[in-house]
């Protein structure tokens, strides 16, 4: 069972799975949706993998339709920053936020760079003295 099913872009209605101990959502899942939405836009928008995630809980989210929206605050180079909202359908105050920092590899070339010298024997190539 899903915690939340989609209703179209940006839209989900809570399951049961959801639900906190008092009134309303458990903030691991309103967390948890927030940032799995960006995630999922992630390759497709190059932008990494997410290294931080930090969330805001505002005030407590109704078991009710949601509705998101996501804010790219830095793209490109190789870090990301991207802000996803959460709102009960049909109000005007945000429930949540979620900042996620993604970042991209990119191989970095160290001129000069070698693999120094070692002294180590290699077990593999050992010879087996002969017992007297």
């Amino acid at each position: 069972m899903a915690i939340f099913e989609p209703l179209g872009p940006h839209r989900w209605q809570p399951t049961a799975l959801a639900a906190g101990p008092f009134a309303g959502l458990q903030g691991g899942a309103v967390a948890s949706l927030l940032t799995a939405e960006i995630e999922a836009l992630a390759d497709q928008r190059k932008w990494g993998t997410a290294i931080t995630s930090s969330a805001w809980f505002l005030r407590p989210t109704p078991m009710t339709v949601l509705r998101t929206a996501l804010s790219v605050v830095a793209e490109g180079g190789r870090v990301s920053v991207v802000d996803n909202t959460l709102w009960p359908d049909g109000e005007d105050q945000p429930s949540a936020t979620v900042r996620v920092t993604l970042s991209r590899e990119r191989a970095v070339e160290v001129s000069g760079f070698a693999e120094p010298p070692s002294d180590a024997a290699d077990p593999t190539r050992a010879s087996v003295a002969p017992h007297p």
